[in-house]
């Protein structure tokens, strides 16, 4: 990976990091590290969740959710970030776990 992308991955999870500080994670932050075996890009975000974040114009989003799994534990939330020049921040997950959160907004 050269120079130029990991940078645009930096500024990506710099800015998937700003959105959660504003919707209540004060505490997440990029782990720099997110290379590592095991380890996510975001840390300290959502509880029980494991962030990874994508910032390319073309992203292979079945990839990246068998990337994001794998370093999950059972009881984890994977949770793929993504988005391409101008646009949006997307986020894929499994349709049974967000159909799980719609049904807790309906509910509460």
């Amino acid at each position: 990976m050269g120079r130029a992308s990991r940078e645009k991955g930096r500024k990506g999870e710099l800015e998937v990091v700003r959105l959660l500080h504003t919707y209540g994670w004060p505490d997440a932050e990029r782990t720099s590290n997110g290379r590592a075996q095991g380890s996510c890009d975001i840390a300290h975000g959502p509880s029980a969740c494991v962030m990874e974040v994508r910032r390319q114009e073309a992203v292979n989003v079945p990839k990246g959710m068998r990337e994001v799994t794998a370093r999950c534990a059972a009881h984890e939330v994977p949770i793929l970030a993504h988005r391409p020049s101008r646009s949006p921040w997307l986020a894929t997950v499994e349709l049974d776990v967000l159909l799980a959160l719609l049904a807790l907004r309906e509910r509460g």
